[in-house]
Parts: structure tokens; sequence; C-alpha cells
């Protein structure tokens, strides 16, 4: 939906507003607005769930989403209003199928690497009944770009989330991603989410080989960095010798420009 410029912050929005109140809900269970912040959020009714989402959309639009509330954009507000209350369900389905017994977001994770301290907030941070640990990222789109990446073995934001759970009890997570959009959850793991589309590898390496990929591209980068060199990686610069990866390191990826902070360090076309 080209008029929602931010999903992300709407979908954080959405499970942290502090102000929402629904009469069909007792306040005591929902009395900080959120969803998954609940004991048994899990266990909900669909009748408490489409109350809660219904005193919740609402408010948030006013707030995070006003240019849909611009006249002519009625049927895109409703559009969305439609296929979010949806994705939520088919997500609490999903995490029911799994066995799931507790669910954090917005978990605030904190590890170490070679560089130090690093530090992260994952989407969903799940537990099921034997104990073990999943992370679900969540985006607005992407049901073919996320799970290439879970195929390729280059999701790697996941696995550095993996890695800092890894730190604290010496199991690695199931990963998975969730797409708001579509309403489709992509793993690798069908034993943790049984009812996921299931990615099937096309290596295999698996979370904890992409990160050890990633702390060898680090120590390449930062020996590059140390001795003043900088590299800009874009389309149309060529590669040299300082260009190519370790064997043991993570290929180059090219993000695309919009993504590019710093631009204007590359020179302007004429």
């Amino acid at each position: 939906m080209e008029t929602i410029r931010d999903v992300d912050r709407l979908r954080t929005a959405l499970s942290n507003h502090p102000d929402v109140r629904s009469p069909h809900v007792r306040a005591d269970e929902l009395d900080a607005g959120t969803l998954f912040y609940q004991d048994r959020s899990l266990t909900f009714s669909d009748a408490e769930v489409r109350a809660w989402f219904e005193g919740a959309f609402d408010p948030l639009m006013a707030e995070e989403g006003a240019v849909l509330l611009i006249p002519g954009h009625r049927s895109e507000l409703e559009d969305f209003r439609t296929r979010l209350r949806e994705s939520l369900d088919r997500l609490r389905h999903q995490l029911r199928e799994a066995g799931i017994i507790e669910v954090q977001p917005e978990q605030d994770l904190v590890g170490h690497y070679a560089g130090g301290e690093i530090r992260g907030f994952a989407d969903l941070v799940l537990k099921n009944g034997s104990g073990e640990r999943a992370i679900v990222d969540m985006k607005w789109s992407g049901a073919q770009k996320y799970p290439a990446k879970l195929k390729d073995n280059r999701h790697l934001q996941l696995a550095i989330y993996g890695e800092m759970l890894r730190q604290e009890d010496g199991a690695w997570p199931a990963v998975a991603y969730y797409v708001l959009k579509s309403g489709q959850l992509f793993s690798t793991d069908v034993r943790f989410f049984p009812s996921a589309h299931t990615v099937f590898p096309s290596t295999a390496e698996r979370t904890p080989d992409l990160w050890q990929r990633f702390i060898a591209t680090w120590k390449w980068r930062e020996r590059q960095i140390a001795a003043g060199r900088f590299e800009v990686v874009l389309d149309g610069i060529p590669e040299d010798a300082e260009s190519v990866v370790p064997e043991e390191g993570l290929p180059i990826e090219v993000l695309p420009a919009e993504y590019n902070d710093y631009l204007a360090l590359a020179g302007w076309e004429t």
C-alpha cells in the first residue's frame, strides 16, 4: 500500500498503543492496549480479538496513518483495516498450531561479537511447551523476497538476533518471517512451525553458519577500515582486488539506492 510509508512503525505502534480500551474485553486483560503482551492473548476468542482490534485501529490511524483519513482514501483505509485484521487472525492461528505458550513482542536483545556489544529488538520471541524458542521478523510485504533469504541462507538480521538468544541459553532458536500483507509465515523449521510455509534451503549451511560468515566478513572489513580503506558498494562501480570477499565470508549485496543514506558520496550524474 503506497500511502503507508512506515509500516514497521505502524505495526509496532499497533502492538504498543497505550490508550486503547475495549468495552468488550476486561480492562485487566487488555489494560495496556496490546495483544501479545497479555498472558492469555493466544487463547482470546475471535470476538475478543476483534473487539481489541477495532478499539485500537482508529486511534492508531489518527496518530500514525493520517494520510489514509484524507478524503478520497476511504477504500485504502478499509482495505488496510481488513488486511491487517485478517493477518493478525492468521498469525494467532499459526502460533496456536505451533503450541506457543509465551510471546515476547519487541524483545530487547543484547549480545557480544568480535567488535564489542551488539543490540537489537526482535519483533516476536516465542517459546513452545518444550521450552524451545523462535524469533519471528514481521514484514508488511515481501512474500517472494524473504522466503528467498531463508532458502539461500541470507537472513542475516534473524541470524544476529538468533545468536543473541543463543548467548543467553546456549541453544539456537528457530527463525521465521511473517508477511503481514499476505498473512503468511515462512520458516525452514517445519518441526517448530508445523503450519508455516516451509522453505527448503538450497545449501547445507544453516543459521549458525550464517553467523560465522558474518563474523568473517566483519573481520575482513575491519582490517580494511583500520587501514583507511572504505569501499563504496553500488551498481556501476567496478570491483578491484580488495573487493573480493574471503571464501568464508558473505557475498556482497548491493542494496537499492533509496536505502543508502550516503548516496551523495558516490557523486552525481549529469
